[in-house]
């Protein structure tokens, strides 16, 4: 008789049941992250048109496909083209299929790529970055760098923004991070450029650039107090502003000092004009100082006015509680405005954020965004000022 096979110990019985275990566990949680993936489906792929100008390529397009960014594509050779950027919980077949037919029976040239990525790639288990590119003045990068911070904190992602911005300049903000490359990020481009924007609030699960200006209000409302953390004057700033406020209240002993911002110069372009932007009369600022001292009942205020047209200040606003400002840096102007108790705006982000910052009473142009024109196409007022704010005319 052959030789009996050995009994298997209770030790190497226990030993094959754990890897057993242990094999269907990994199986059942590979498989449960297959199917759970497509909710974060993102598609990337480049369509083109041939010689038409598609308006709005999107509009018949299924609500199950939510567009996050069309950019230009060199992808396809054509004489319109775009790259597409797509979060669906459909599977990529599926949803490509639908706006595949769904598109070619509004323009009979269309052409596409097939998406270039799969469900289950595009499920990020790490953490997520966010960054933005940075543009304009002061006023600008103010808003894109407190929306970016809003944007990314609702969403439990880490924000950052590189080196060479102006902020850096004038605040204490700790967000700046040059060792993070950006290579590959997602490309994110906002519609309006001060309208909330839903889709923002809810980004793929991938690293992210923010394109826009972002002047919205709403993206940052949950974090205000961080926000004035990070726009923290820096010691060198805050002494120059110091002294200035020094010699307000020794020239006028008041209680109460409002800032007042009038911006003339580069809104009095034709090209501005046209544009719709509009610019304020000496009566709108009577208007509004009359209405800070009526508000202000029983107590002596004095204003200081910040202007880049000086001149028309001391022909028009040369009241006995009024000190016109000298010639300054801008960003010396601007702190004086943020540290005064109340402001009044004539328009623009840079005297904007001077009054949320100053965080008292703002009354600000009403007519400084013009109706029917080119630059209220992007705006909604309530989401560009704040509720509390007054608005005035001339």
């Amino acid at each position: 008789m052959g030789s009996k096979l050995p009994k298997r110990s209770k030790t190497t019985n226990l030993k094959s049941t754990l890897l057993k275990l242990v094999v269907a566990f990994a199986f059942i949680s590979a498989l449960s992250i297959y199917m759970i993936a497509p909710s974060f489906n993102v598609l990337v792929f480049s369509i083109g048109f041939g010689d038409q100008q598609p308006e709005n390529v999107t509009s018949s397009w299924p609500s199950s496909a939510s567009v996050f960014s069309l950019t230009d594509s060199p992808n396809i050779s054509t004489t319109r083209a775009l790259k597409v950027t797509i979060m669906s919980s459909t599977s990529p077949k599926s949803i490509s299929e639908q706006l595949i037919n769904n598109t070619t029976q509004l323009y009979p040239n269309f052409t596409a790529s097939l998406p270039t990525t799969t469900a289950a790639a595009q499920v990020k288990t790490g953490p997520l970055y966010m960054t933005a590119a940075f543009m304009g003045r002061l006023g600008n990068q103010l808003f894109i760098y407190a929306s970016l911070l809003g944007i990314a904190r609702a969403q439990n992602r880490t924000a950052f923004i590189r080196r060479g911005t102006d902020l850096e300049k004038a605040f204490q903000i700790t967000h700046v991070n040059h060792n993070i490359s950006t290579a590959g990020f997602l490309t994110v481009r906002q519609s309006k450029y001060a309208s909330f924007e839903p889709k923002l609030m809810n980004l793929p699960r991938d690293n992210v650039t923010l394109i826009g200006y972002l002047q919205v209000w709403k993206y940052f409302k949950n974090i205000e107090h961080e926000i004035r953390r990070e726009f923290t004057f820096s010691a060198s700033l805050k002494k120059q502003i110091d002294d200035i406020l020094d010699q307000v209240r020794a020239e006028f002993k008041p209680d109460v000092i409002v800032g007042v911002h009038v911006r003339r110069g580069d809104f009095l372009s034709t090209r501005n004009q046209h544009l719709g932007y509009g610019v304020a009369k000496a009566s709108y600022f009577t208007k509004a100082m009359d209405r800070m001292r009526s508000m202000l009942n029983g107590t002596n205020v004095a204003f200081v006015v910040v202007s880049d047209d000086l001149q028309w200040c001391q022909e028009n606003l040369n009241f006995t509680d009024v000190r016109i400002l000298e010639p300054a840096s801008p960003l010396l102007h601007f702190g004086v405005l943020a540290n005064c108790y109340h402001v009044i705006l004539a328009g623009g982000s840079y005297g904007w954020w001077s009054a949320w910052l100053a965080n008292g009473i703002t009354i600000y142009y009403d007519k400084f965004l013009v109706r029917g024109t080119w630059v209220m196409g992007g705006v909604n007022l309530q989401d560009y000022y704040p509720p509390g704010w007054i608005a005035l005319g001339d």
